[in-house]
């Protein structure tokens, strides 16, 4: 059996995320011009930020919460959301929600349930 070589591993993890950063900066570029103004997606500037600063997706005071690989699923208005952190309650708890999208990485919503 082969040895765990920890710093291949750590080696390889920063080049998955040096390419996924990448990819996710690319995405927010322009990608059309009209009439010399580049158009571009508010959405994937958004999801450009959260990635950047560490972010996992967006809240707002409604109890609505959405994960940066799908943002705003319901297609509402999201200029009131905030970003957030992905918490995600413990096994076996009874919640309503896979997932909460908070403010803070020590928020337990599912405590207040």
């Amino acid at each position: 059996m082969e040895s765990f070589n920890e710093d291949a591993v750590m080696k390889l993890r920063s080049e998955i995320e040096l390419t996924f950063r990448d990819f996710m900066i690319d995405s927010a570029k322009p990608t059309v011009k009209a009439e010399g103004v580049q158009k571009m997606d508010c959405l994937k500037i958004v999801k450009n930020y959260l990635y950047e600063n560490g972010f996992d997706g967006l809240q707002n005071d409604a109890e609505c919460g959405c994960d940066i690989h799908d943002l705003v699923p319901c297609g509402n208005d999201f200029s009131r959301c905030k970003p957030g952190y992905k918490l995600v309650p413990p096994e076996g708890t009874d919640c309503e929600f896979d997932f909460y999208i908070c403010q803070s990485k020590d928020d337990r919503p599912w405590e207040t349930e």
